[in-house]
């Protein structure tokens, strides 16, 4: 059993970070003291586990260890008790190894990725990579500035380049520093906000190393963030085109044309068949098969091929044309979970000498969904008024309520957990209180649901005037509710709501009855108020997150 000691310092919001100093670049970060060295126990584990990799000195025992707290430091900018002690120099060449991985394993995550991805930012005020590749250079010149006041200032360069040149200059200057520099203490006060920070050669390199660490995560959360975000974007124009089939019945799905010569029917069997192209062309690329990965053709040549791809599916009933519709997105999407973050956005070259990515590709695929739900909107603004209030089949509704449900709950990726509880969504309504609302009103829908699926003309004994008054007193009935349960209410109600949907005659759905909000309607409305609903507080969501690059139609209320 081997001992490692672990050297704590707690920020000034209190946040705890580990370090186990005896392991260059071991540390992790916590909410509180136990949490941090439980993470970095677990980081000790995984490194001990695997082959050296760098000089023998670093291979790690194969024996159990455990972890002790040495020191723990409040404050900002803390130097720890063994970090006052002097270096060797062969511990300073043990280090630099450490930070030339950490370079390598930075370059092999962003080399490849296009401009466009290193740009990105989901919010106003992030950090792009590019930013953060910035960052990190001009820190390593500041790091190496405490011991070495004389160091040049780097030039202007292309982010890469500029990586390379400081990360020159921090090596160069570390090497040469002399064995006074190597043994001493310092506080320089040039350049810094904290002038009482103490310096030493070896919290240089301990900061070298764990900086850039810290930044390579911060790219990965960068790059699991965009994949959240697009997501959220290709559940949200999914749920857009299937909202434009609310209230049609299947004689105007099947002939009527959308756009000459496509029937709403046969574009939702376009839409499947252009989402299984590429998911052909991303297996190609897992496979290592780019070069069997063949054109469509320009203009002229996809006219032909939308044609002859019309001309096959002309007599597909819409019930299994809206079947291949969801089959073929999810199964692109199952391939595209297979697909690392990073790989998503590597560059790759065609055949034919085109340069491209797979994030291309999966855009593509809710810019072609986004197209031809324009096409449906303008098409069914054309119908006469009657035609777009007909009770459609029950099967256009459980897909609209799959899909409305995939649209909000997505929009839970692009906050942290711990906001769920905190951050206002919706006026002063959490996401934790937005999904209890949505949970109270489809118990109203159930109410009804239970007794057109049982074949009665749905009464209720209560009644809603006031949606306010109703919605304030279910907010603060759950205040205390935990998160966990406020889900599980979420989910089997919808769940409840789907079986009894399942198990409605159709002819239900055109019964007419009075809402305990006053009015008639049939079935049909009822049952489209619910994924409507959702759509709507998806819209409030998408707006209090200020999303950057959504388009104005997912952050605005019609």
């Amino acid at each position: 059993m081997t001992n490692y000691e672990a050297f704590v310092e707690i920020g000034e919001r209190g946040q705890a970070t580990a370090h186990v100093l005896a392991v260059p670049g071991c540390f992790a970060v916590g909410d509180t003291v136990e949490a941090a060295t439980t993470a970095v126990s677990g980081i000790l584990q995984t490194r001990f586990s695997k082959e050296t990799r760098f000089t023998e000195e670093t291979r790690f025992p194969e024996e159990t260890i455990t972890l002790s707290v040495a020191e723990c430091l409040t404050g900002p900018r803390v130097i720890f008790t063994p970090e006052r002690q002097p270096i060797a120099r062969n511990e300073v060449e043990r280090y630099l190894a450490q930070a030339a991985h950490n370079r390598a394993e930075l370059q092999r995550l962003v080399r490849s990725l296009t401009v466009t991805m290193r740009r990105w930012k989901p919010y106003t005020g992030s950090m792009s990579i590019h930013d953060i590749l910035r960052h990190i250079g001009g820190a390593e010149w500041w790091f190496t500035t405490r011991l070495c006041d004389e160091l040049p200032k780097p030039q202007p360069a292309p982010p890469m380049t500029f990586l390379a040149q400081t990360r020159d200059t921090a090596v160069t200057h570390i090497r040469q520093l002399s064995d006074e520099q190597l043994s001493t203490v310092m506080s320089p006060t040039f350049g810094t906000r904290y002038p009482q920070e103490a310096w030493s050669a070896r919290k240089l390199l301990r900061r070298l190393l764990e900086h850039e660490q810290e930044h390579i995560a911060h790219i990965h959360e960068i790059l699991a963030t965009w994949r959240a975000h697009y997501l959220a974007r290709l559940r949200a124009e999914r749920a857009g085109v299937l909202w434009q089939l609310r209230s049609l019945n299947e004689e105007t799905l099947t002939t009527s044309d959308v756009i000459p010569g496509w029937s709403a029917r046969n574009l939702l069997i376009h839409i499947a068949h252009y989402d299984a192209v590429h998911t052909e062309k991303i297996q190609k690329v897992i496979d290592g098969r780019v070069a069997d990965i063949q054109p469509l053709g320009d203009e002229t040549g996809l006219a032909n091929y939308n044609a002859a791809l019309l001309a096959q599916i002309k007599e597909i009933p819409p019930e299994q044309a809206l079947a291949i519709f969801l089959k073929e997105r999810s199964g692109f999407q199952a391939l595209l979970q297979r697909v690392s973050d990073s790989d998503l956005h590597q560059n790759l070259t065609m055949p034919w000498g085109q340069h491209t990515s797979m994030r291309v590709w999966a855009n593509w695929r809710y810019r072609h969904d986004k197209e031809h739900a324009q096409h449906l909107a303008a098409w069914r603004a054309g119908l006469p008024l009657a035609q777009q209030r007909q009770v459609g089949p029950k099967y256009i509704l459980r897909a609209l309520l799959h899909a409305t449900r995939h649209e909000f709950t997505s929009l839970l990726g692009l906050l942290p957990q711990a906001e769920w509880l905190t951050r206002p969504v919706c006026g002063v309504w959490t996401m934790k209180d937005l999904v209890g609302h949505l949970t109270d009103w489809e118990k109203v829908a159930l109410d009804g649901m239970h007794q057109l699926a049982a074949g009665q003309t749905p009464a209720f004994d209560y009644e809603l005037p006031d949606f306010d008054q109703f919605n304030n007193a279910n907010a603060a009935k759950r205040q205390g509710q935990p998160w966990d349960e406020v889900w599980a209410d979420f989910e089997s109600t919808r769940s409840t709501l789907l079986a009894l949907l399942d198990v409605m005659p159709e002819e239900a759905l055109q019964c007419v009855f009075r809402p305990p909000w006053g009015g008639q309607l049939p079935g049909y409305v009822w049952m489209l108020a619910w994924p409507g609903h959702e759509r709507e507080h998806a819209i409030d969501v998408r707006a209090a997150l200020k999303l950057l690059n959504w388009p104005k139609a997912l952050r605005r209320h019609p």
